[in-house]
């Protein structure tokens, strides 16, 4: 093995893939602007009492209908694992592809409300 790749196996072994995830949500959170994480909350709550199914592109939407803003919009991943932790929605195993221009289609998780 050469020494790049024992450096790389070394360093996996160290943080696990659920640690980094965390490590990232913490970091995109404290970067946020707290006015729009709450504003963020806020629209959640609002597609809750609605019910259905939903991505984060539609809280992504009218997010950004709003005067408010943030830089680090990945905040909203945190922010949706919260209310998964907290059983008001959950995965429903199925993804789809970003209508968003910026997310160049990545697939994004297909969330349902939790009755």
């Amino acid at each position: 093995m050469d020494t790049h790749a024992q450096v790389v196996c070394e360093r996996a072994d160290v943080t696990t893939t659920d640690d980094a995830t965390d490590e990232a949500i913490a970091r995109a959170d404290q970067a946020a602007n707290e006015e729009w994480k709450q504003m963020a909350r806020r629209v959640i709550e609002s597609i809750i009492q609605r019910g259905g199914e939903f991505t984060s592109d539609l809280v992504q939407q009218v997010l950004a209908e709003l005067p408010v803003h943030t830089h680090e919009t990945r905040a909203l991943g945190g922010i949706m694992r919260e209310f998964a932790r907290a059983g008001r929605i959950r995965s429903t195993g199925r993804f789809e592809k970003s209508t968003r221009a910026a997310c160049h289609q990545n697939p994004k998780r297909v969330w349902e409300v939790v009755d």
